[in-house]
């Protein structure tokens, strides 16, 4: 008996359903750079279970063995992952098209004299970016190692590409490997990882060896000053102006206003300034320290003015003080740490061993659809 194409890929779908479902949801992100062959190798299992397991009992495992039902399965699921591919490229346009139907002319060959007098002639590939802009779109910018383009047709994406600067001497039979492409894949992976830190891969180019030379990425809105950093944390961090708005009225209700304030509490050292707020709520998750948000709170004046000189405070009334403060803090603390995004957050910063001063302005960014992510775009922040 014969496992037919149809029924295969029945049996597959239903196992891969959520991973589907998750890869439309990312926007085609690509199936090749999500599986990797540990995947692979337990999604064909899967598969084989699922099938003999539909088998009715009267009826025989078919007369093969498990390796030829594996050869199989893994044939049909490369045609649905090939199937897959197409149907990115389809959705992606004729610009991307273009990529994957003409790798060779992506780049050339120059013959070129190094600085080393001593040194013979050698031949080196350079990026083809007239082919690129013609075929693809403009060209928006580049660094050391990668350039990027506008795609025509998906103006809310970018092309990121490797110029093949610093190729590295690869073993025998194998393709070059550059700086480019190594930061390639670091970004696929964290995005898979980390889906709601880093900016959108959609598509991506794997080579023979699984060298991305380029890959498809959302466009981002870039926080180029730290006024906008802090306006982003709000927006991003939906407790950080839930607690700032709590932490005020909890002031309001431990030392009321009085008629002479208008409006109330202002300029009578009750108000807390929000950027410093934000900031400092905003870090103090991160190094895990209320204590921090003690330290903004005994700042204000108002505190004096509730107690007086603090050096003139008895041990009872520090004792009152302190009291306020740490159900001040205890509340707005609970507030922040029940904020799954914030805190997942820092738990993916402190994963990858980021400097906790490089989440700075210029480094981040936030998706232009909503503007509510807060996203790393530049991962050389925290690479070794």
């Amino acid at each position: 008996m014969k496992l037919s194409t149809n029924q295969l890929r029945i049996i597959i779908k239903e196992e891969l359903s959520q991973l589907e479902r998750d890869a439309r949801d990312l926007g085609f992100s690509a199936w090749s750079d999500k599986l990797s062959e540990k995947q692979f190798q337990s999604l064909m299992a899967l598969v084989a279970d699922s099938y003999y397991s539909m088998q009715p009992k009267q009826e025989p495992i078919p007369q093969m063995t498990r390796d030829q039902f594996n050869q199989m399965i893994k044939e049909e699921l490369s045609n649905f992952l090939e199937e897959m591919s197409k149907e990115e490229e389809q959705f992606f346009g004729e610009e991307i098209k273009a990529l994957v139907d003409n790798p060779d002319e992506l780049y050339y060959v120059k013959t070129v004299k190094p600085r080393n007098p001593y040194v013979d002639l050698e031949e080196r590939q350079f990026l083809n970016r007239r082919w690129l802009e013609q075929n693809v779109g403009r060209y928006l910018g580049g660094g050391s190692f990668r350039d990027a383009y506008q795609i025509k047709s998906h103006p809310d994406k970018i092309l990121k590409i490797s110029n093949r600067y610093l190729q590295y001497d690869p073993p025998d039979g194998h393709e070059y490997s550059t700086v480019a492409e190594e930061t390639n894949i670091l970004e696929i992976e964290l995005f898979n990882k980390y889906p709601g830190y880093f900016p959108k891969v959609y598509i991506s180019d794997q080579e023979i060896q699984g060298i991305p030379r380029w890959l498809v990425i959302e466009k981002v809105e870039v926080i180029e000053y730290h006024s906008e950093f802090i306006r982003q944390l709000v927006r991003s961090f939906k407790s950080i102006p839930k607690s700032y708005n709590l932490i005020n009225e909890l002031i309001a209700e431990y030392f009321p206003s009085t008629s002479a304030d208008f409006p109330p509490a202002s300029g009578s050292g009750r108000e807390i300034d929000p950027e410093q707020w934000a900031y400092v709520a905003w870090e103090s998750v991160g190094y895990n320290e209320p204590e921090r948000l003690k330290n903004v709170l005994k700042d204000l004046p108002v505190w004096d003015e509730k107690y007086g000189d603090p050096a003139q405070h008895s041990a009872e009334r520090v004792g009152d003080e302190e009291i306020l403060l740490d159900m001040a803090v205890e509340k707005a603390w609970k507030v922040l740490t029940s904020d799954q995004y914030l805190v997942k957050f820092w738990d993916m910063v402190n994963d990858l061993h980021i400097e906790y001063n490089e989440l700075r302005s210029g480094n981040v960014g936030t998706d232009i659809e909503t503007r509510t992510k807060f996203l790393i775009i530049d991962i050389s922040i925290f690479e070794d």
